[in-house]
């Protein structure tokens, strides 16, 4: 499984209402575990989702869908 794959399923739960703002995305390493895949692909999934503004990543406080306000 590609990083790019991860990210667009990820990105479809979100954008569908099934995870919504403030729910927390499980971490990188349980990810990659559990999609045995690298740490690095899993990191690089949450990166994109960072990127395009759909999670929120603070070190030692985790990952969590962003408040999405309409435009």
């Amino acid at each position: 499984m590609t990083w790019r794959k991860i990210a667009d399923e990820l990105a479809s739960r979100i954008e569908s209402g099934q995870m919504p703002p403030g729910t927390r995305v499980e971490p990188e390493t349980e990810m990659a575990t559990r999609l045995n895949v690298s740490r690095h692909t899993a990191n690089r999934a949450l990166h994109e989702l960072q990127r395009l503004g759909l999670v929120v990543r603070q070190r030692r406080w985790g990952t969590v869908v962003a408040d999405r306000k309409p435009r």
